[in-house]
């Protein structure tokens, strides 16, 4: 489950299932942690940081490729999921006018 505090509340943004991978844009540079992941039950998971996934990428750089298409792929579905039906006034929130 993703989540984020609000106050003293804890809003869940998604949850996620059996086979779904998950990424982070903070893998390609510093960024402060927004959201928790947490599992709900228990979970088999590959954790890998900054510094891995760099070392991952000189070794093997067809995987720089591949990382930037599920990036990307990722930022599209983000974006046909909260974009294309909002309202001008959110569109002018979300800060992606020029992506």
């Amino acid at each position: 489950m993703l989540s984020k505090k609000s106050g003293k509340e804890k809003l869940v943004i998604e949850r996620y299932g059996p086979g779904e991978c998950l990424g982070s844009f903070s893998l390609l540079g510093a960024m402060p942690a927004l959201f928790v992941l947490q599992a709900s039950s228990i979970t088999t998971v590959l954790t890998i940081n900054r510094e891995q996934f760099t070392k991952i990428l000189e070794q093997f750089p067809e995987v720089g490729k591949l990382a930037a298409g599920a990036f990307l792929r990722e930022l599209r579905r983000w974006e046909q999921k909260n974009l294309t039906k909002a309202e001008v006034c959110c569109l002018k929130r979300t800060g992606a006018t020029v992506l």
